[in-house]
């Protein structure tokens, strides 16, 4: 069994992750606040279902196989704190289920190559081509050079696998992932956006479905908005802005970001709101419970990670400053069903707020 904590960015997800590492049965490993996203970054896992089952032709599917390899190499050799950096973390198996994976989904290879091989390569033979092409208004392709993705001069690799095909070497492929990440653990391991609110709709097709279970966090819009433009980059020095700084702009992001979420009715996906882990712990809490079959007698650290006596300073941060009220006031007129009814009024101050 996985718990995945999802959200949509800045929503909330990591309280979840807090809470659950509370009890006994859960963990996030030697991980801690780090966000598991190689399915779905472009060129990813994702991706590549969609190039090869959906988009697939004699040119798609060698440079959709070679993207998802570099962008899995690139998520091995680089560690960005929050993300990546398997090299570091989970030593050269990492690559190798990715390799293994890649061997199932290659069914033909030829020597050749697709116009997406060519790389644009600043050298010094390529500065002597474009400057001889220039001056005798011809090429010369002497100096040429196909840059293969994977090092490999001039190998094309065709992949035609049918969904059957991809699904069960696709699910292999996410076993021995989630395998790696808890080799060190028999606890239930819980993941920050190993899946976001866009992906629900895939989860079957890579999970069991007794074998995962998925809490996706939602928040207030106003606060959403002011944590981007105000709170975030007040407590974290050069924090970029999140999501569009004028109002108008952020309510068609936020009605656009979910609309695009394709529909999900599965038993083992459950919605919640941020503000009722604060507003309303206990219940909030049970609920939780009885959707992972968690004891309560296995919450021995409550309130160690996430309290809600803390985190209610993250809450209703759209109060913080009255000269933000216009802006306020242009998201609660367009979101109305959107917005949180709190209990009552609660005005953070600016120095005591943090991440959820």
């Amino acid at each position: 069994m996985i718990y995945v904590a999802s959200g949509y960015s800045g929503s909330g997800s990591s309280a979840i992750v807090h809470l659950l590492s509370e009890y006994s049965c859960c963990t996030t490993g030697t991980f801690g606040k780090y966000e598991h996203l190689l399915f779905y970054i472009p060129d990813g896992l994702f991706d590549l279902e969609d190039r090869l089952l959906m988009n697939n032709s004699i040119h798609m599917s060698d440079g959709a196989i070679k993207r998802f390899y570099w962008a899995m190499w690139r998520l091995y050799d680089n560690d960005f704190g929050w993300f990546g950096g398997y090299k570091k973390k989970l030593g050269t198996q990492f690559m190798k289920i990715v390799e293994d994976f890649i061997k199932e989904l290659i069914q033909y290879t030829q020597t050749g190559y697709w116009s997406d091989d060519f790389r644009f390569k600043l050298s010094v033979k390529g500065v002597i081509k474009d400057t001889a092409k220039f001056i005798l208004k011809k090429p010369i392709k002497k100096f040429g050079h196909i840059i293969d993705n994977r090092g490999k001069d001039n190998v094309i690799q065709y992949s035609f696998v049918s969904p059957e095909e991809f699904y069960t070497a696709a699910r292999k492929f996410v076993k021995n992932y989630c395998k790696l990440i808890c080799s060190n653990t028999d606890k239930i391991y819980v993941y920050d956006q190993l899946l976001l609110p866009h992906n629900l709709y895939r989860v079957n097709n890579y999970f069991d479905k007794n074998d995962i279970r998925i809490i996706l966090v939602d928040r207030d819009p106003r606060d959403m908005f002011v944590l981007s433009k105000y709170v975030w980059p007040h407590i974290i020095p050069g924090c970029e802005v999140v999501f569009p700084e004028n109002a108008g702009k952020f309510v068609e992001y936020y009605k656009k970001i979910r609309a695009s979420v394709h529909e999900y009715t599965d038993s083992n996906i459950m919605q919640i709101q941020f503000e009722d882990l604060v507003y309303n712990y206990d219940t909030t809490v049970s609920r939780l419970e009885s959707f992972l079959n968690l004891k309560r007698q296995e919450h021995i650290n409550s309130k160690k990670a996430f309290n809600p006596d803390q985190s209610i300073k993250n809450t209703q941060n759209f109060r913080i400053n009255r000269e933000w009220i216009d802006e306020i006031r242009i998201i609660e007129k367009k979101l109305p069903d959107s917005l949180y009814s709190f209990p009552y009024v609660f005005i953070p101050d600016m120095k005591d707020t943090s991440d959820p």
